[in-house]
């Protein structure tokens, strides 16, 4: 079964979590905080709210430290307190594998607290001596126990006539499940908006997912303006019996014109030997307003921050142009180990005042497997 784990404490993977999650029973309960401690200090406390939830949830808590961890405690609402074990029940990230090595090293609860029982939390963490200054940044996340991971996939900028793939998959405490076949209604110009089932990726679009539990439906829209895509999904409870759950894609179809934005493409430049010494990512784009347009195609990394290969473009208002992003050796081999045929997100962002996202693709089809192993060390 995949697992999808959270991805914490730095505001732009936390974005993404938001984004991934939307469409699930609630939002997510994020607290993000920097707990102040006392110099020379050895113990820092966290406290935080977990909320009732019916259907049950997940809790997802992490903090970085600059003294040495010693131990931890978790203390639940009612008193009974939970030993952590450094090396069992905590994974951590040293600091020199860092994006910020001067937070200290990250600590991340594994595996999430299943079911945390309503009211205040309290972690007690002992460390060894603080400095002069001492701050314990952490976050906590609690997610609803069914959730839907609802994507639109491929390359194609929605435009009339351009076909779209949505895939969806059902979470029942972050693992992805079967359910009975999902719905999906679409409400378009000019569409009636009946629902229709979902068919199984594996089987029709087997390049696009070859998981258990991953649907997929294709669009093509006729008309421009807004279409709203709501895929619904019936969980099996123990004790609620059926609970339905939908999620929400809005989608802004464009009317076709000349120079529509391409596929991603992909180019590995060869090195001695015929190791990669870098990838570059290309996608045309027609560009409606002026200014720098950034490509940042994100792939997974061994830690919780991303592999992003990034590129900017001047562009003027009314040409098509190129847009190119480059995934070098050093940032490459920060990737998960194996083949990768899909980018987590492809973005296109108007940076020329601050950055506005124009496009995102999530879970995009790559022009090739991209793998760490094939770049030059």
């Amino acid at each position: 079964m995949a697992l999808h784990c959270p991805r914490l404490l730095r505001r732009a993977v936390g974005a993404l979590l938001l984004g991934a999650l939307a469409g699930a029973a609630a939002a997510p309960l994020v607290r993000i905080d920097s707990a102040r401690g006392e110099p020379r200090a050895t113990r820092t406390v966290l406290e935080f709210e977990a909320a009732a939830i019916a259907e049950g949830s997940t809790l997802a808590l992490e903090f970085s430290l600059v003294p040495a961890l010693a131990g931890a405690r978790l203390v639940a609402p009612d008193g009974s307190a939970r030993a952590l074990d450094p090396t069992r029940d905590l994974r951590r990230l040293p600091a020199a594998q860092r994006h910020r090595p001067a937070l200290g090293d990250l600590h991340i609860l594994v595996p999430p607290l299943r079911n945390p029982a309503p009211g205040r939390w309290r972690l007690e963490i002992d460390h060894a001596a603080a400095g002069r200054t001492h701050a314990v940044p952490w976050q906590a996340v609690q997610v609803p126990r069914f959730g839907l991971d609802f994507t639109l996939v491929g390359g194609a900028e929605p435009a009339v006539g351009v076909e779209q793939a949505v895939l969806l998959r059902a979470l029942d405490f972050g693992y992805v499940i079967e359910p009975a076949p999902p719905q999906l209604r679409v409400q378009a110009p000019g569409a009636d908006g009946a629902p229709r089932p979902m068919g199984d990726a594996r089987r029709h679009r087997p390049a696009l997912a070859q998981d258990p539990g991953t649907w997929i439906a294709t669009l093509t829209p006729r008309a421009a303006g807004e279409h709203v895509l709501t895929a619904t999904v019936r969980f099996a409870h123990e004790t609620l019996g059926m609970v339905e759950r939908s999620a929400t894609l809005r989608l802004p179809v464009h009317a076709a014109k000349p120079g529509q934005r391409e596929p991603l493409r992909a180019e590995a430049q060869i090195g001695a030997g015929g190791c990669w010494q870098a990838v570059v990512f290309s996608m045309d784009w027609w560009v409606d307003r002026p200014g720098q347009h950034t490509l940042s195609v994100v792939l997974p990394a061994t830690t919780l921050i991303p592999v992003m290969a990034n590129g900017t473009t001047e562009a003027r208002a009314g040409e098509r142009v190129t847009l190119r992003a480059l995934l070098k050796a050093d940032m490459a081999r920060r990737l998960q180990p194996g083949d990768h045929a899909q980018a987590q997100t492809v973005d296109v962002l108007r940076t020329t005042d601050d950055a506005l996202l124009v496009r995102r693709d999530a879970a995009a089809v790559l022009p090739f497997p991209i793998d760490a192993a094939r770049f030059c060390r």
